[in-house]
């Protein structure tokens, strides 16, 4: 990564939260008020899904998934501790962010013009779909798959 990514990364407050009702939401942690509210920006639920005996996916699906608003305030009695995510994981999130935002700009210029014209942001979504946008978690712990990928 660039230096550039890596201090905007390092300074992105990300924050991982867990909850009373045992869910864990991923965040930019925008404010904690005086009320005892926490503020939240794009709040993502987290998933880990069992892949093999060797390897867990992580997934994120957003946390109110049928509101159009990115920002969210909920009750710290119901968040049971909280911490700043590591790099990776902010990576992670950064990357689903802007995918979400850029399909959100395609949805909005298909709506207003011709398919054609959204032929450019449809290929930058294909192209950002391939790469990596899955977490550094899945082997960390786990085996190395045999035979390696790279002589495959």
């Amino acid at each position: 990564m660039s230096k550039e990514l890596d201090q905007y990364l390092t300074d992105v407050p990300v924050y991982q939260f867990r909850l009373v009702d045992g869910s864990t939401i991923l965040a930019k942690l925008t404010d904690i008020d005086d009320k005892d509210n926490v503020h939240l920006q794009d709040p993502h639920e987290v998933r880990l899904e069992e892949g093999s005996q060797e390897i867990f996916d992580v997934s994120i699906h957003k946390y109110m998934f049928m509101s159009d608003e990115r920002e969210v305030t909920i009750s710290l009695n119901n968040v049971i501790s909280y911490s700043e995510a590591n790099m990776d994981t902010k990576e992670f999130y950064s990357k689903v962010m802007l995918q979400a935002r850029i399909r959100d700009m395609v949805k909005e210029i298909k709506k207003d013009h011709s398919v054609s014209s959204s032929d450019l942001f449809t290929s930058f979504i294909d192209g950002l779909d391939n790469q990596d946008t899955t977490p550094k978690f899945g082997n960390r712990f786990g085996k190395r798959p045999w035979p390696p990928r790279e002589d495959l």
